[in-house]
């Protein structure tokens, strides 16, 4: 029963530290492509909301320029068929990766 304990509390860190692992390199790669999360989060917390069309003082109604929108760089053929085969190689790699972790785990608690 003590061996079962320890190796379960070895597994719960090892999850534990796989998942923090993980949370924080999406978190730096985000980071890397969009830029630090601070920014963002008070660029959304100081901007208020307000209706599209307002009347001023004199009654008139005026409309609101809408604010420019991000806008990503335009994608090539070239830079598709890229991102596809890094997408197809990261999949293989990441079920490979799957498959020896399950056979590691199942080698060890069967």
């Amino acid at each position: 029963m003590a061996r079962f304990s320890i190796q379960l509390l070895i597994l719960f860190f090892v999850v534990s530290f796989c998942v923090f692992f993980g949370v924080e390199l999406a978190k730096q790669g985000i980071e890397e492509i969009h830029g630090p999360m601070e920014n963002v989060a008070k660029e959304v917390s100081t901007s208020e909301i307000e209706p599209e069309n307002q009347k001023s003082d004199d009654g008139i109604s005026t409309i609101k320029e809408e604010s420019p929108k991000l806008s990503f760089a335009t994608t090539t053929e070239d830079s598709i068929g890229l991102s596809a085969k890094i997408g197809n190689a990261l999949q293989s790699t990441a079920h490979k990766g799957v498959e020896i972790i399950v056979s590691v785990f199942h080698a060890l608690f069967s």
